[in-house]
């Protein structure tokens, strides 16, 4: 549609409020198309960024996730330490910190 209304512009007719032809300035049916597809590349660029943000934004969320996972489980590993003999206390404790990506 858009293209429609840039081709039309640009043939410098257009139809009056009562579908009356009429010539319009070239100058102004030019500035307007200009306008129009700047308008719309515009557009398309803010439309990229929108779904660059969205993505970077559920990739964050899962990110924060796992990490709340693995928060959760050191936590648990931490308690079970608190509770079992030493050296099941020291292989929780390896595995949590393994899973979070720390030493172990």
């Amino acid at each position: 549609m858009t293209s429609d209304i840039v081709d039309a512009l640009r043939a410098y007719k257009q139809a009056d409020a009562d579908g009356v032809m009429v010539l319009v300035s070239r100058q102004a049916c030019e500035v307007a198309a200009a306008d129009i597809e700047v308008l719309r590349i515009s557009n398309k660029e803010w439309m990229k960024r929108a779904e660059a943000a969205e993505s970077a934004l559920a990739t964050a969320t899962s990110a924060l996730r796992e990490a709340d996972d693995g928060l959760e489980d050191y936590e648990s590993a931490l308690e079970f330490a608190n509770k079992a003999t030493p050296p099941r206390a020291e292989k929780a404790l390896a595995a949590a910190r393994q899973r979070l990506g720390g030493e172990g």
